[in-house]
């Protein structure tokens, strides 16, 4: 009997989508095919290696990225988003660094 399972590599199940919408997904959409390089610009930014495979984990909301990573992508969706309601250029950099979580104190 053949299986049903999705795989999405070697043995491993695709794993589920978020039904909803959230900052990673809009991330993940926002660069579609250049994905890979848009996780190369978050790495070379951060001085991060994040993976795919993490960057989906953020995406299910089973770990949580961390407030750089979360800012790059805030910073990098937002723009687009707010241009795309209709926001005046001139406001989107200030709604931008108003949603922008503060960096840890160390």
């Amino acid at each position: 009997m053949a299986s049903t399972k999705n795989v999405s590599g070697p043995g491993r199940p695709a794993a589920p989508r978020p039904t909803e919408p959230n900052l990673v997904s809009s991330w993940r959409t926002l660069h579609g095919e250049l994905e890979l390089s848009a996780l190369d610009d978050l790495n070379d930014a951060l001085g991060t290696s994040y993976t795919l495979s993490r960057v989906a984990e953020w995406e299910r909301g089973s770990r949580q990225p961390n407030s750089a990573a979360t800012n790059y992508m805030l910073a990098d969706v937002l723009p687009d988003l707010l241009r795309e309601a209709g926001v005046p250029e001139a406001e989107v950099s200030d709604l931008v660094a108003r949603v922008t979580l503060p960096a840890a104190k160390h």
